[in-house]
């Protein structure tokens, strides 16, 4: 399996250099693609910048809302947003909102968690004040499924969304900081627990729970129908935070892959791309 994925993979590749990313995803030229930037009225210094994806000639009252992982908007999403966009969706795809400036030392500043989550969330909200859609569904991707998870704890943004599907997201957010497997996550929590002595895991969990106030709610919004995919090896997000969200959240469609982070997220797209489009379908009416 890994290496027919694999083989599929060098493929797609090889076919996008060729032909180019529209040609593949859209070959009969059915979508427009037009670019966006958003800025807040609270703080003009921060804007969003995002991709937005409507069918031609065509008048769509649901929108899809893409949040990829960390690292802005990817080939899979782009890959998403053209099947959503030919199934009658429109789609609004977030690939970059305002970092803080100037320089830190990431690895011993324990608060900066706690200010990148802050303004992921200010980001989600500006977009999704930005759709104009009657109804609105999320499909978010690792981070982007974790970041989401946390938005629905604020009823304003609860209210404004349907339906999400979640690719490998977890809970609490403080352990999946303090647990994450991400190679620079790991970098960074090997060089604070020489700094800062921390005794055992446990301990450093609780230091990092101390400094980030934001939360993912213990129960789902009831208004939100709700689907998840879990890797049953991941240690990126480990699996069982991702058992912890989907006892919390009991979604009504689960997809259990016996793979790790990545190789789950491919899976994903190329198994199960149909089944997430007909369950916003569903879902959105």
């Amino acid at each position: 399996m890994k290496f027919l994925l694999l083989g599929i993979v060098i493929l797609f590749s090889i076919t996008l250099y060729y032909n180019g990313v529209r040609t593949v995803f859209d070959p009969l030229n059915k979508c427009e693609l037009t670019q966006h930037t958003f800025y807040s009225q609270a703080d003009k210094d921060f804007f969003i910048k995002a991709n937005i994806y409507k069918l031609k000639n065509t008048q769509s009252d649901k929108a899809i809302l893409l949040l990829p992982p960390t690292g802005g908007e990817n080939i899979l999403d782009i890959g998403y947003a053209y099947s959503f966009c030919r199934k009658g969706f429109n789609v609004f795809s977030l690939t970059h909102w305002t970092q803080e400036r100037g320089s830190t030392d990431y690895a011993l500043d324990l608060d900066v968690h706690q200010r990148y989550m802050t303004r992921t969330q200010q980001a989600i909200k500006l977009s999704l004040k930005n759709i104009n859609e009657k109804t609105v569904g999320v499909l978010g991707t690792s981070s982007g499924a974790i970041d989401f998870s946390v938005a629905l704890g604020d009823p304003e943004v609860s209210k404004r969304v349907s339906a999400f599907y979640n690719i490998v997201g977890g809970a609490p957010l403080c352990n999946i900081i303090a647990r994450a497997g991400e190679s620079a996550l790991s970098e960074v929590r090997q060089k604070r627990f020489n700094e800062f002595n921390f005794k055992n895991e446990a301990e450093y969990i609780d230091k990092i729970c101390s400094k980030v106030s934001w939360k993912i709610p213990k129960s789902k919004p009831e208004n939100i129908s709700f689907a998840m995919v879990l890797a049953s090896k991941d240690s990126t997000v480990p699996y069982d935070l991702q058992v912890t969200l989907k006892d919390w959240w009991q979604p009504k469609e689960v997809e259990i892959h016996p793979n790790g982070h990545f190789l789950t997220i491919l899976k994903t797209y190329f198994m199960q791309k149909k089944q997430i489009i007909e369950f916003f379908k569903t879902n959105l009416n």
